[in-house]
């Protein structure tokens, strides 16, 4: 349960567990989870709302956090590699070029159906995920240790 998320964090925490969304999730509703949800902490974002994520992890952060890395395929990327959020800790990498005019908005937050691309941490494998605006994912269990 949701009982970890005192304000704990620290930036070069491990992630200790793999989480499973057992059911979909409302897209808007993930980093509310915790407390109360089945999952420590869960957070999302994208390079247009890093801010709003930084704070939440930091409001909200456990030092067995579970992060859900999000790149919107719409939004024109140059830094091939660079780190999705630029802060110390968060140095998974993502692919723009991997998927081409998938999606019309670059907002998580607005209408319309919007596509991104999640990276698993553990394999490295990319995923594509359909309609990310769309309020729901599916059964998904990306995560797992990060030195």
């Amino acid at each position: 349960m949701g009982a970890d998320c005192a304000p704990s964090w620290t930036w070069n925490a491990r992630i200790e567990n793999c989480v499973h969304l057992t059911q979909p999730v409302p897209f808007s509703g993930l980093k509310n989870l915790c407390p109360g949800g089945d999952m420590r902490s869960v957070f999302i974002g994208s390079v247009e709302k890093d801010q709003e994520v930084k704070d939440f992890l930091q409001a909200n952060g456990s030092t067995d956090a579970i992060f859900l890395y999000i790149e919107y395929s719409s939004a024109p990327r140059t830094r091939h590699g660079a780190p999705i959020f630029d802060w110390p800790g968060a140095n998974i990498e993502f692919n723009s070029s991997a998927y081409h005019n998938l999606s019309a908005t670059t907002d998580y937050a607005g209408a319309g159906a919007s596509s991104c691309v999640i990276k698993n941490i553990t394999t490295g494998e990319w995923n594509f995920i359909a309609d990310c605006t769309g309020k729901t994912f599916p059964t998904l269990c990306e995560l797992g240790r990060r030195e």
